[in-house]
């Protein structure tokens, strides 16, 4: 099953700069500028495990691209 979060431009460009392999667009850019990406449900499920106090998507993602995954 797939999960739709949302994530800032920023989290979107980590997210391309640290993935591994082929890269294959599956966001939706809207129209503010943000992204709607599709995750499987286990993938989002462990962003909110490790997801700390205040903190959204797109810090979660850019905290764990930037090598900080705690």
């Amino acid at each position: 099953m797939k999960v739709w979060i949302t994530i800032s431009d920023e989290a979107q460009r980590a997210i391309r700069s640290c993935a591994e392999g082929e890269w294959r667009e599956t966001g939706r850019r809207q129209p503010d500028g943000t992204w709607r990406i599709p995750l499987r449900e286990d993938i989002a499920k462990r962003l909110d495990q490790v997801r700390q106090s205040g903190e959204s998507y797109s810090d979660v993602v850019i905290r764990i691209c930037a090598g900080k995954p705690n």
